[in-house]
């Protein structure tokens, strides 16, 4: 005899074995009664039900595990097909249909209608079995795949929520993007190419005649270059007060990232010291580009390049320093990391720091300080096809 409808109960966790449950909707009577017997005898939990009347009701208060569906007319079975679909209080449990017409036609209706299997009618028991299993495998299969991409979306909100916080945490290290003093005009842009970067720069008056200016570039992007970035800035608030000794810094600050163990980074930093006293630019670099001091009123410049190996390589580390005189009022001290000129040109070759030099930096020098800023970075822009910089980019300008 049939079950009725909603009479087969799973049974309860840890009360014994839950049998896959598996819905019948079958008009003919003998055939239900027969397909439901063999799916017993195969362990199948089984709820059987005519394929006419509430049958959507029905299914969705049984929650089975597999719906079988055959109708009288191809009509009907199509029309079913597509209800249970349409019911969102049904699970997407899989449905198998069987047609009985002679040409493929109500097959490929079920399929269009969102049947997951067609198979002939009359089937060999063996045959629904094995398609049964199949679909089961499927769908839970299915459910799985849709359990972790749940879980997998649910970490991804909450880690987009972490790198919000990460990125306003990382930008509370930076300094203001200005400075005005009666001896120093400085202007500074900070654009990450992602949600968090591995640049960071720093400045600090010493005394309203004396700046310490820092700027180092992080290998690499994420979170291991920006927490090695913040170690950075706890480096220089320790130290800024020494930076009249920018080599003795660079070599400290040397040996902090390689006690850090291995980070797989490296960075290239330079230290300044600006003295418009005594009218003295003492720097060093570990690795890092060239800075470039103009002076604006003779439209002369003086390359700044690297003094010494990039942070984080070598225990044996040895940087030089340099200095200069200058004549106060007159100075502007251009600074930057790679992504402002590190980028492929849209014929394949690289662009150039001397092209950004030539084009771009030096002939617009005598613009006011914050003009220039942006001017700098319209012309990487232009330069680079308007394009997203595919590195973080830092710029500090400062007259003097």
């Amino acid at each position: 005899m049939d079950s009725k409808p909603g009479a087969a109960e799973k049974p309860a966790e840890g009360e014994g074995l839950v049998l896959p449950r598996v819905a019948l909707l079958i008009d003919d009577p003998q055939e239900r009664e027969r397909l439901g017997a063999m799916l017993r005898h195969a362990s199948y939990d089984v709820c059987a039900l005519p394929s006419h009347g509430d049958a959507v009701s029905a299914l969705r208060e049984l929650a089975p595990d597999c719906i079988i569906v055959q109708g009288s007319r191809a009509e009907d079975e199509v029309g079913l097909i597509s209800a249970i679909r349409a019911d969102q209080g049904i699970d997407r449990a899989p449905i198998i249909a069987l047609t009985s017409e002679a040409s493929h036609d109500g097959g490929v209706r079920a399929l269009r209608a969102g049947a997951d299997l067609c198979l002939a009618a009359p089937c060999r028991d063996t045959e629904l079995l094995t398609n049964i299993d199949a679909q089961l495998r499927l769908w839970r299969l299915q459910a799985e795949l849709q359990r972790q991409l749940d879980l997998n979306q649910a970490l991804l909100s909450k880690l987009k929520v972490d790198l919000r916080l990460g990125q306003q945490v990382q930008r509370s290290f930076l300094p203001p993007f200005q400075l005005r003093t009666a001896n120093f005009m400085l202007e500074a842009r900070f654009m990450p190419s992602g949600d968090l970067s591995g640049d960071y720069f720093d400045y600090r008056l010493i005394t309203p005649e004396r700046v310490a200016v820092f700027l180092a570039d992080v290998s690499g992007h994420g979170v291991g270059s920006a927490l090695l970035a913040g170690r950075m800035k706890a480096f220089f608030d320790e130290n800024f007060r020494r930076a009249h000794r920018p080599r003795l810094l660079l070599e400290r600050l040397n040996r902090v990232l390689i006690e850090l163990g291995d980070h797989y980074h490296i960075a290239t930093a330079v230290f300044l010291h600006i003295d418009v006293v005594e009218t003295i630019l003492t720097y060093a670099s570990a690795g890092h580009r060239s800075l470039y001091l103009l002076d604006t009123e003779a439209s002369t410049h003086t390359a700044l390049p690297a003094t010494g190996p990039a942070l984080g390589m070598f225990e044996e580390f040895e940087v030089n320093e340099s200095s200069m005189g200058f004549l106060p009022g007159r100075n502007r001290l251009a600074a930057y990391t790679d992504g402002l000129v590190e980028f492929k040109l849209p014929g394949g070759a690289w662009f150039t720091e001397d092209q950004f030099r030539d084009t771009v930096l030096l002939p617009r020098a005598g613009m006011p300080i914050e003009q220039y800023v942006e001017s700098l970075l319209a012309g990487s822009r232009e330069m680079n096809q308007y394009r997203p910089w595919e590195d973080d980019l830092s710029l500090i300008v400062i007259d003097f």
